[in-house]
């Protein structure tokens, strides 16, 4: 049995906005929520590039220590 690679957000790559949406199953909602809160996303060519390390430190300053589950699932 082989081992299923698991994509990582690398820090110095940067990525076009809707591969890394697809890439990383960050739906668009969550991606507008992150950009209100501070996440850089800059524009080139029509398209809107993210850098590997602005998602982390995104992650590390607005994420929760723990999961929360939703009580009505």
């Amino acid at each position: 049995m082989s081992a299923i690679p698991i994509p990582a957000v690398l820090p110095d790559v940067m990525y076009p906005l809707a591969t890394f949406e697809q890439t990383f199953k960050v739906g668009r909602h969550a991606m507008r929520q992150a950009r209100r809160d501070g996440l850089k996303v800059k524009y080139s060519a029509g398209k809107g590039w993210l850098l590997g390390r602005d998602w982390i430190d995104h992650v590390q300053r607005t994420g929760a220590d723990e999961h929360h589950r939703d009580a009505s699932a």
